[in-house]
């Protein structure tokens, strides 16, 4: 079954659907997918001084699959009810993960 983990940033667990502002989406021939955009401060958990946001890049490697979607389709779609209310988690045995297996992909 899934489970899902917030993960803890340096600023803490990111909550609620609008932490985490994306400006950008890059994807580059060697399966790097970097995002950048800025963390909303009044949303983490860890409130560190008085700053409203927290500029972001975030880069992932060898990436061989992902899934996107508008945040209310999402929200909406079956099968994540599980979530928290976190916006940045590791999702440990993931169903989607062994699917992309069983079509002969991972």
């Amino acid at each position: 079954m899934e489970k899902a983990t917030a993960v803890n940033t340096c600023l803490g667990v990111l909550k609620g659907r609008d932490c985490i502002y994306l400006d950008q989406v890059k994807q580059d021939a060697l399966n790097n997918l970097t995002f950048t955009g800025d963390i909303n401060g009044h949303l983490i958990s860890q409130r560190r001084d008085e700053k409203d946001w927290f500029p972001y890049t975030l880069t992932f490697r060898q990436v061989l699959a992902y899934f996107t979607c508008e945040l209310d389709t999402y929200e909406n779609m079956a099968g994540t009810e599980y979530l928290d209310g976190s916006s940045f988690d590791l999702i440990e045995d993931s169903t989607w993960l062994k699917s992309l297996a069983g079509a002969g992909g991972l």
